[in-house]
């Protein structure tokens, strides 16, 4: 079409929908634990997310102690003690840390009540041997425990009744998702006063 000029030219389309045939998107991911393993392959190393400790069979109150107890190289001396026997060392030669910070004697009330409350454990680290030259003085093993974290805007709440206790938790985030914040209660039924606050802050 020619178009002279001053001149003025009217032209109309119309538009068909038709549906366009894309290339295959292929997406892939390796969950943490495995991932973990692959980029830093150690024997003496087990990490456990929070899904894997919520999928082990308990009675009664979750005890993030008891499922370590379950992991290879690990023995309890019998039903009612909590304390970690790694490769044959005894209870006070493993050290306990939460978020990178030491605990001490983190077995209370005969292993009844755990130190650490289900709801705000995102996974756990144990490593049985040949750990690094940071962790000296211990002789047996190390276990870390890091705080689940949640990085979804507002605040959200989760609740946990078990038999003997019942567990409360905030969390949230701020400063646009570059830092998280969680707030954790525990009551128990067995004793009527018994109560276990937690609070963890988190910055990415």
């Amino acid at each position: 079409m020619r178009v002279r000029g001053g001149d003025t030219v009217r032209v109309d389309f119309v538009l068909r929908t038709e549906a366009q045939l894309l290339s295959t998107v292929r997406t892939s991911a390796l969950p943490t634990d495995v991932e973990t393993f692959v980029t830093r392959p150690n024997v003496a190393t087990v990490t456990l997310g929070a899904s894997a400790i919520a999928g082990v069979p308990k009675i009664g109150e979750p005890d993030i102690v008891r499922v370590v107890q379950l992991l290879p190289g690990v023995v309890a001396r019998n039903d009612f003690n909590t304390g970690l026997t790694v490769r044959g060392g005894e209870a006070d030669q493993n050290l306990i840390l939460m978020d990178g910070f030491p605990i001490y004697n983190p077995f209370h009330l005969g292993g009844l009540f755990s130190t650490f409350m289900d709801a705000t454990v995102g996974g756990i680290e144990l490593i049985t041997g040949a750990f690094p030259s940071r962790y000296g003085g211990r002789l047996s093993s190390v276990l870390d425990v890091r705080s689940t974290t949640d990085a979804r805007p507002g605040v959200h709440a989760t609740a946990d009744l078990s038999a003997i206790a019942a567990t409360g938790r905030l969390s949230g985030a701020f400063a646009k998702g570059r830092g998280t914040w969680s707030l954790a209660a525990r009551r128990c039924r067995a004793t009527g006063a018994c109560r276990s606050p937690a609070m963890a802050a988190r910055t990415c």
